[in-house]
């Protein structure tokens, strides 16, 4: 599919939703909805097209996957049965355990759900990063015009986008890639490289994008975890920036005081009836800290594998259908998305399920990407069976 056939399905739509789109120096911004309904579109076209359907949607949670003669049972949470050659993991986002319980937590993607929210009692936001942006327009959007407190442990906020030219791809050796402190340097030292040639350090971050994986794979296990210990943060924030009109919006809330970000942890959440009091210890230190809100928003992003609820991933790991990654953040699988586990098959997997593996997998370039490479996989795997057992199916 063309690249541009996004924009032009946006120049379709009418007035009124089209102001929702805004052209800037660094690119068009078009609401997350607005993908949504586009993506929709692509698939009710390859439901409807002309000829003998090859994709059939089910409406159902898929809640097993149960190993078979020539393939799998796949069953479903309404007690259906499919039997199916293979599968793709397409599961996007794990949700995570996020902040400690409490009976005023709010959905972040459900903010039709908030219900009648009081502008005299604050909501505190947990995580600050593009997920809390999201979360400060949906409570604006829904009409609460109260504070809102954000929390994270340190504290920092995505920075915006901004308009990039062309870097070259850093040339890095094998000393750089074998510990984390020196490939943080070398790649510090290709920003102060770019500043000095009055080039922006969005340059030098772009420009590292088709090697993420490779930089990922290359870096030793102990120097992973360090990164996502220490370094995660700081990356986040640079490599996932904010839509200019979205971080406007951030910074005149934070400038009216109306939104406060703040670095810390929280130590407790105690419910009331009418509102959840939080004990907060600072990063800066001092005394702790109680707060009261009258709600709760989990924005601290991506869960790991080891802490989901999820009844088919965590089936799959019991079988040895599939196994955690050496991080725990999603699923092991090879170069080719095939999951590695004890007992091998055709499961396969993309998107967010992938970061231990790749790391960057969840932005649309990348899963786009990854959903051609895995279609031509799954293709030349289906062509290599029996007539009568090719049938796959995509969770």
């Amino acid at each position: 599919m063309r690249l541009e056939h996004f924009s032009a399905w946006l120049s379709r739509l009418p007035e009124a939703e089209a102001s929702a789109i805004v052209a800037t120096p660094a690119g068009t911004f078009a609401p997350r909805a607005l993908y949504g309904r586009y993506l929709g579109d692509l698939l009710t076209q390859a439901v409807v097209t002309d000829g003998a359907p090859r994709l059939h949607l089910v409406h159902d949670a898929v809640a097993d996957l149960v190993p078979v003669a020539g393939g799998y049972s796949l069953r479903t949470e309404g007690g259906a049965a499919y039997a199916v050659a293979g599968a793709v993991l397409a599961m996007g986002n794990l949700t995570g355990p996020g902040a400690p319980p409490s009976r005023h937590r709010l959905d972040p993607w459900r903010p039709e759900a908030f219900g009648r929210l009081h502008p005299h009692l604050p909501v505190l936001v947990v995580g600050t990063g593009l997920t809390m942006v999201d979360a400060v327009a949906s409570l604006r959007g829904q009409g609460f015009s109260g504070r809102i407190v954000a929390l994270s442990r340190r504290g920092l906020v995505p920075r915006v986008h901004a308009p990039t030219r062309p870097w070259p791809v850093p040339d890095l050796k094998a000393a750089d890639l074998a510990s984390l402190a020196r490939l943080t340097r070398r790649i510090r030292a290709e920003v102060a490289a770019a500043e000095r040639a009055g080039r922006d350090w969005r340059d030098v971050i772009d420009a590292l994008r088709p090697i993420i994986g490779y930089l990922w794979r290359s870096l030793p296990a102990a120097e992973r975890a360090r990164f996502l210990r220490h370094l995660r943060p700081f990356w986040d924030v640079h490599r996932h920036r904010a839509a200019p009109p979205a971080a406007a919006a951030i910074a005149a809330e934070i400038d009216a005081g109306s939104l406060e970000v703040r670095a810390g942890r929280i130590l407790a959440i105690a419910d009331a009836p009418g509102e959840a009091v939080v004990q907060i210890r600072p990063r800066s230190g001092g005394a702790d800290e109680t707060l009261a809100v009258q709600g709760v928003i989990d924005a601290t992003g991506i869960g790991r594998i080891d802490e989901t609820g999820d009844p088919l991933l965590r089936r799959l790991v019991v079988r040895g259908l599939a196994r955690p990654d050496a991080c725990g953040l999603g699923l092991a699988a090879g170069d080719d998305f095939r999951l590695r586990a004890t007992r091998p098959g055709r499961l396969w997997t993309l998107g967010p399920l992938l970061r231990g593996t790749l790391w960057e997998c969840i932005a649309v370039p990348d899963i786009r990407s990854q959903a051609a490479e895995v279609a031509a996989v799954v293709a030349a795997e289906v062509e290599r069976l029996p007539a009568s057992p090719r049938r796959a199916a995509f969770v």
